[in-house]
């Protein structure tokens, strides 16, 4: 766009017809001439002239709520996520519409541990959330399996437990925080896991007790285990895979140096606009980001 589109030639001060050259007006006429052509408003575009814009693909991004694709979209206005990767994007549209079948049946397989699975399954995920933090799930899980295997998992102490967490990161504080946690689910001699979550209205307020009771347990650890035992499939497990791709995508702008519950909740809301708009369930989204960076749908 040229500034002062559609105003007239400016008059040479001799009164000529042509065009003037800046040469021949004085500087203090120039400056004023040029204050005049900026303050003036340029002429509406007419109606016939503006292209319609453009018609997106049934199911495509650009296609929900009328709106192009543009590298300053934003989840909504007010918004301080990164500029929306189209490229990207549509790259995870396609990647859910290969694996999304898969995920559907690993949430099921979550669901049924709730439906019909023992206070001992319920525990058995939840210690495993107790050490994931900064290890790697594949290690973490077969160490539950060890610990259900020989019984500790339910009546070892701290130090029994910790002898069976091979390769878990800060195995002491881990195991016992799992021994903490196991005397915090009794009631009368007996794991009431079930019981204890029940005993909440939704979801929600079940992760704030979580977060405030349990040692060991923040949001990310917390929206995990009810994950796992298939009572929650909306609440974002914000671990350094799913922040990574978050940026990459768009939805924030970096990953934080902390997570505090304001920011936590902030990036939660926004991944759950993102999961909205791209029609990705909150859910698949999670597992789906996740076996982008391992290769596999795990827990």
């Amino acid at each position: 766009m040229l500034w002062g589109k559609g105003l007239p030639p400016l008059p040479r001060l001799d009164g000529g017809n042509d065009l003037h050259r800046s040469e021949e007006v004085p500087l203090q006429v120039r400056k004023r001439r040029k204050t005049e052509a900026l303050s003036r408003p340029e002429p509406p575009e007419s109606p016939a002239r503006r292209a319609p814009p453009p018609k997106a693909a049934a199911g495509s991004w650009s296609c929900l709520e009328g709106r192009p694709w543009s590298s300053e979209t934003v989840l909504s206005p007010g918004d301080e996520g990164g500029a929306m990767n189209p490229d990207r994007i549509e790259e995870l549209i396609a990647f859910h519409g290969a694996s999304k079948e898969e995920i559907a049946a690993r949430l099921a397989d979550f669901r049924r541990i709730w439906a019909a699975g023992s206070d001992e399954d319920l525990f058995a995920e939840l210690a495993f959330c107790l050490l994931t933090p900064q290890s790697r799930a594949r290690v973490c899980w077969p160490a539950v399996e060890r610990l259900r295997g020989c019984g500790l998992l339910y009546c070892g102490s701290a130090f029994e437990v910790e002898g069976e967490l091979e390769r878990v990161r800060f195995a002491e504080t881990k195991a016992g925080r799992i021994v903490a946690a196991r005397r915090q689910f009794t009631r009368n001699g007996r794991l009431a896991v079930r019981t204890v979550l029940e005993g909440f209205a939704d979801p929600r307020a079940a992760r704030e007790w979580l977060v405030g009771n349990v040692l060991g347990l923040g949001y990310k650890e917390a929206g995990h285990f009810l994950r796992n035992i298939g009572l929650a499939e909306d609440l974002a497990i914000l671990d350094r895979h799913i922040l990574k791709n978050l940026v990459l995508l768009g939805v924030i702008d970096e990953i934080p140096k902390s997570l505090t519950r304001k920011r936590y909740l902030e990036i939660e809301r926004r991944m759950m606009e993102f999961s909205v708009r791209t029609g990705i369930p909150m859910g698949h989204l999670d597992l789906l980001l996740w076996s982008k960076e391992t290769g596999e749908i795990f827990k």
